[in-house]
């Protein structure tokens, strides 16, 4: 099959036409007639389409996505202008998705069918890390599941557990509130709960918000009110909170814990600075504002942007630290701590008592 005639140049030419220097209208060139033309002919030859997992066939998959992908991490590179580089991905999505998106975790990751990447299903499906089909697909769900990046997403919840846990134990208040934002499928907190070592004498309110109903219906089946432990659920988008911020400050009350492991990555500095000072005036003194953010320096998310189109602002520990400095916030301390990849890391902002 000549992909060049058939497939590759009639896209090529929707992206060249708006590229006026000639280097970079080489490298695009050179980019998909040589390493994307390759890619496709080698998942042709290949069609793995037996349902029994073949590892030898899954590595050569790997090393030719792998390395199609980090010529393209080059491409970006060279090009630097915005348009142009969506343009290319687009392209890429629609040459490469005959295979990649018969994967139903990377299809939907692709879809986005709630309307936002990192939906609750699929965090679900990364923590359960079993790829869910059958053929081409079950490489390219394997390959997202053994990416470093799901694979940090694991660590990121078993750590938020564990903050959780140590917090409610060193805690001497009677009672405890805790907003989770962001929640998503909650599987830290279903994790503390079927903890036979989590035993809180106190008596703990958890506030879960997300903007997506669904995600909420789904908590709602698992997490249950028990003497000592409540759950409310609220439909709420994070937006609002910088629109009117006495409105939903009075709604959502003071907390003792503010946490949200899921968010911050998609937001641009002006509105998580906003949302950060929203969220530490929430705090009783002595109260936590933790967050989880992906470390651009050390997290290569190329494989989720690249299929999925998963963007991330990036950041590094010191950008966001020098963030939360411009973020507004009076008479606190800032720890950080990592997942054991340390791909991810936990800020913890202090009010100081």
């Amino acid at each position: 099959m000549d992909y060049v005639k058939t497939s590759i140049t009639p896209l090529i030419d929707s992206i060249l036409d708006n590229v006026k220097d000639a280097s970079a209208k080489e490298a695009i060139l050179n980019y998909f007639i040589e390493d994307v033309s390759r890619y496709m002919r080698y998942m042709e030859e290949v069609s793995p389409s037996e349902e029994k997992f073949n590892s030898q066939i899954y590595a050569e998959i790997t090393q030719i996505t792998d390395e199609t992908i980090a010529k393209g991490k080059q491409l970006e590179h060279t090009i630097g202008h915005k348009v142009t580089i969506k343009k290319i991905k687009e392209v890429f999505r629609t040459l490469v998705g005959n295979w990649a998106y018969k994967g139903i975790i990377v299809k939907r990751g692709f879809e986005k069918p709630r309307g936002y990447p990192g939906d609750y299903k699929i965090l679900e499906w990364i923590y359960d890390n079993v790829p869910l089909s059958k053929g081409p697909g079950l490489y390219y769900d394997t390959h997202f599941l053994d990416n470093e990046y799901a694979a940090a997403v694991r660590n990121r919840k078993d750590k938020m557990k564990e903050i959780l846990a140590n917090f409610v134990e060193r805690s001497n208040l009677k009672a405890i509130r805790i907003l989770n934002i962001a929640c998503g499928s909650c599987r830290e907190l279903k994790q503390l709960f079927t903890d036979k070592n989590f035993k809180p004498t106190q008596k703990i309110e958890f506030n879960l918000v997300d903007q997506d109903e669904e995600a909420l219906g789904f908590c709602k089946g698992f997490l249950k009110n028990s003497p000592r432990i409540a759950f409310n659920f609220l439909q709420q988008n994070v937006f609002d909170y910088i629109k009117n911020g006495n409105k939903y400050s009075e709604i959502l009350g003071k907390q003792d814990l503010v946490y949200s492991i899921g968010l911050t990555d998609y937001l641009p500095d002006r509105v998580l600075k906003s949302l950060l000072l929203f969220f530490f005036n929430l705090l009783e003194p002595g109260g936590q504002l933790i967050i989880a953010h992906k470390d651009i320096d050390k997290c290569n998310s190329a494989i989720p942007d690249w299929f999925c189109d998963w963007t991330f602002y990036p950041r590094n520990e010191n950008d966001l630290l020098n963030l939360i400095d411009k973020a507004g916030l009076r008479d606190f301390k800032v720890t950080v701590e990592r997942e054991p990849s340390k791909v991810i890391f936990f800020v913890t902002i202090s009010k100081v008592v």
